[in-house]
């Protein structure tokens, strides 16, 4: 948002200067025999006056409150007043330098009428684009005060999908985000996943201390968090039936870890009690009592995937887990587990064998 005010402003700063320059250089209503550049200056704030009236009170004031009538009497008044005192500040020196060219008085006041109506023409111009200039940017305002007004009121925000078309959600049912690339996917409690057009930091501004960022492309809820420990936590995932774990970051999850002991507490207890969902490896875990022994994240996958499809053979295995691990760590941590008894090697090399828990 700051970045677009900037934007706005150096457009406005710009404009202005550009006009004056303009104005001084180049103009229908300086005489090339006349030295007057002061009043092209003039002429100049008086162009700046009417549009800038237009953008910050005509627009707000009337248009934008539904009162066209009015708009388009006071904007006619308005182009029709600055293009009179315009052609009035240069007059006289049209008369001077270009009178006598004229072979009467008629002639000559049907030119002056011809400038007054350029004069207009291009007042009109001006006018115009800074009214569609001032009702975009006002747009866009109401948009960000509407969504503001809807996540503290209702609970209730609008999206655009990545085909650029508006979703709404309630906010207390959405679980988590994840971005992938340039576009966030959304995860809600209805099982549903929707893809839509914004980052994820644009996420983390909106929704403030309702949420957590525990790596770098996941931004979860806090009252969505079933339980954690200092590598993951869990969430409920109404798709598949049960929780999903997600990861904190590789190089500092403690600090993730803290964050979470500090927001929800209440979920220790939990931690130590929650039998009904707990997952294969919490169960190893508790089992064992050698503080020694590493119990990693590989390790929790391959056995959650070993749980989920019984006979699993390495290269399958493998396939599932190759986002999270490569084919030597894979031996090594099978190996570990069949050490430890926690998994069993069953049927021949040769033919294929397989793996159980």
């Amino acid at each position: 948002m700051r970045k677009n005010n900037l934007f706005y402003l150096s457009f406005h700063v710009l404009f202005c200067l550009l006009l004056t320059y303009w104005f001084y250089s180049n103009s229908i209503l300086r005489p090339a025999c006349m030295d007057t550049l002061y009043k092209e200056v003039i002429s100049a704030i008086i162009v700046l006056l009417l549009i800038y009236g237009n953008y910050f009170i005509a627009v707000p004031k009337l248009l934008r409150k539904n009162l066209y009538i009015k708009y388009i009497l006071l904007s006619v008044l308005l182009i029709i007043t600055s293009g009179v005192m315009e052609l009035f500040i240069v007059e006289s020196n049209i008369a001077q330098c270009v009178g006598d060219s004229f072979p009467n008085e008629i002639i000559y006041r049907g030119y002056i009428r011809y400038v007054l109506f350029m004069i207009i023409m291009r007042n009109v111009g001006f006018y115009i684009f800074f009214t569609l200039l001032s009702m975009y940017r006002n747009s866009q305002i109401d948009f960000l005060k509407k969504e503001k007004s809807l996540l503290q009121e209702k609970d209730t925000i609008v999206f655009l999908q990545s085909n650029k078309l508006p979703i709404s959600f309630n906010i207390n049912k959405i679980i988590y985000f994840e971005q992938r690339q340039n576009k966030t996917n959304i995860f809600t409690t209805f099982g549903t996943q929707h893809i839509i057009y914004s980052s994820l930091a644009d996420q983390k501004s909106s929704f403030g201390d309702r949420c957590l960022k525990i790596n770098r492309n996941t931004l979860v809820f806090y009252d969505k968090v079933v339980r954690y420990n200092q590598e993951y936590l869990t969430v409920k995932d109404p798709k598949n039936g049960g929780i999903k774990m997600l990861y904190f970051y590789k190089n500092n999850p403690l600090s993730v870890y803290e964050i979470l002991q500090k927001k929800i507490p209440h979920l220790e207890a939990i931690n130590n009690n929650f039998t009904p969902q707990k997952t294969f490896f919490d169960n190893v875990k508790a089992e064992n009592h050698d503080e020694n022994v590493e119990i990693d994240h590989v390790k929790t996958a391959i056995l959650e995937e070993i749980m989920k499809n019984p006979g699993i053979n390495a290269l399958k295995l493998f396939e599932n887990l190759q986002q999270k691990t490569s084919l030597s760590t894979l031996r090594r941590k099978l190996k570990e587990l069949k050490k430890l008894g926690k998994i069993t090697y069953q049927g021949s090399d040769k033919r294929g064998g397989y793996y159980v828990v």
